[in-house]
């Protein structure tokens, strides 16, 4: 082969080698293109993105995030706007039984007694279903744990003539405590229906979507008690019975933070010691109530302040929590019962 064959060839070869090279480059940039147009397509316009209640940036977030779904306004014995006991309403009342837990929730047409305190209130909780025209019936009885001070009254009201449709706990008819077997006994004497819940179990009561939890591995009743999540249009309220800073943990630990983030809240345990930080954050309560006195709840009382989160106590008096859904007004008679 002449030179000039062997230079022509090698020239040959050059153009090949970069006619080559320009297709390899646009075809990564036409493939680079399309990625970036899935992930556009992919991702919804601002506005058609569901709304995470519970999302907040954090300190180390450089985008710009939309602004959550407004929180409920909180009403501490503030006068409700004319016109708002016409609206249809959730009321949660916790009664003046301090240091034991005795709870009416009602919506629509429906009524649940939650616990009840020991028998010394039995008369006095009878009493306050009736002032409320309910005539010695509720549609429900839920005993979140068979302690004295949660069922004693109940046992005692049944016994009195309250009447119910159904009994709701956690535990089998045949669960070994002294507590429970008495309760049970009158549940079937009165002919009263019986239930047992199970974890996540949930229920529509009246206007309200209920999630009932509970860690059923826990030897300790306090820790193992239903928690009742309530849900009422974007508003909500976390009943936590007697739940223990060990079953706090676990609910950290093993639920999404929506299942317990609460506008209110129950002070665990009638907040005889803190919640376990982390907990109180999550739930991210507007409101706390306390189902004790000022003696016995000093460091949670100290805990809420330093947060700056209301708080009342049942102790100084009823207190009535009532929601349309979207606001909160909430009312404390001192003193009443």
């Amino acid at each position: 082969m002449t030179y000039r064959g062997k230079a022509a060839r090698l020239l040959l070869f050059l153009l090949c080698m970069l006619l080559a090279c320009t297709c390899a480059l646009s075809e990564e940039s036409t493939e680079r293109k399309i990625v970036v147009r899935q992930v556009v397509l992919e991702t919804p316009a601002p506005s058609d993105q569901p709304e995470d209640l519970t999302a907040e940036p954090t300190a180390e977030t450089s985008v710009q995030i939309e602004a959550p779904a407004r929180r409920a306004e909180i009403h501490i014995n503030e006068t409700a706007p004319e016109g708002w006991s016409d609206r249809v309403l959730l009321r949660i009342t916790a009664l003046k039984t301090a240091p034991c837990d005795a709870i009416l929730m009602e919506s629509g047409d429906m009524v649940m007694l939650i616990d009840g305190g020991t028998t010394r209130f039995a008369q006095r909780v009878l009493d306050a279903i009736n002032d409320r025209g309910y005539d010695n019936r509720v549609n429900y009885i839920f005993n979140t744990h068979p302690h004295d001070d949660h069922i004693d009254a109940q046992t005692q009201m049944v016994k009195l003539g309250l009447r119910a449709d159904e009994f709701l706990t956690l535990y089998p008819p045949k669960y070994n405590n002294d507590l429970h077997k008495k309760m049970v006994r009158q549940v079937e004497e009165k002919g009263i229906g019986y239930h047992q819940l199970h974890d996540m179990e949930t229920m529509e009561f009246g206007h309200a979507h209920l999630t009932f939890y509970t860690w059923q591995e826990d030897t300790d009743p306090n820790g193992r008690s239903a928690q009742c999540h309530v849900l009422v249009g974007t508003t909500s309220v976390m009943l936590t019975a007697d739940l223990t800073g060990k079953a706090q943990h676990h609910y950290l630990e093993n639920y999404p933070p929506e299942a317990i983030h609460a506008d209110i809240l129950k002070g665990p345990h009638h907040s005889l010691v803190r919640m376990v930080g982390d907990y109180l954050t999550t739930v991210d309560p507007e409101f706390v109530f306390i189902t004790s006195s000022e003696k016995h709840t000093v460091n949670s009382r100290e805990q809420l302040t330093n947060r700056k989160i209301p708080f009342l106590l049942v102790d100084h008096g009823t207190i009535t929590m009532e929601t349309d859904g979207t606001d909160w007004y909430i009312f404390q008679v001192r003193g009443q019962m």
